[in-house]
């Protein structure tokens, strides 16, 4: 059985990861509040044509594309070292089929001991 990596509680049994969520708004259903443009962190920052956003694991082997309605929020909840792009809100629920995300999580924060600091795998042992 494989062990999800990331908790959405707020006190993980093991404290290597938590994920702490600061508004609970899940889908890329659109809303009257809804910004034009949204921000997703990438793996790393746009080079030609290639583009990796990432995806986080939540419990249950369930897979959240993260999204951010001000670049501030984006900054706020993945730090400053966080690469990203923007897409038009209007493209979101397309882009979560493309990446294959159960779901979409608005401007969550990231516990600082999760946080991808400059491109995937850098920051890493």
């Amino acid at each position: 059985m494989r062990r999800p990596r990331y908790s959405t509680e707020a006190a993980a049994v093991e404290p290597e990861v938590t994920v702490a969520v600061s508004r609970p708004v899940l889908g890329a259903e659109m809303t009257e509040e809804a910004p034009q443009v949204v921000y997703v962190p990438t793996a790393a920052p746009l080079r030609g044509g290639d583009l990796s956003v990432v995806l986080r694991e939540l419990e249950g082997d369930t897979t959240a594309l993260l999204v951010y309605s001000s670049l501030r929020s984006l900054v706020d909840g993945c730090g400053e070292d966080q690469p990203w792009t923007a897409f038009y809100t209007a493209a979101l629920e397309e882009l979560q089929v493309q990446v294959g995300a159960d779901l979409v999580l608005w401007d969550m924060t990231l516990a600082p001991e999760i946080r991808q600091h400059g491109e995937y795998g850098e920051g890493e042992q």
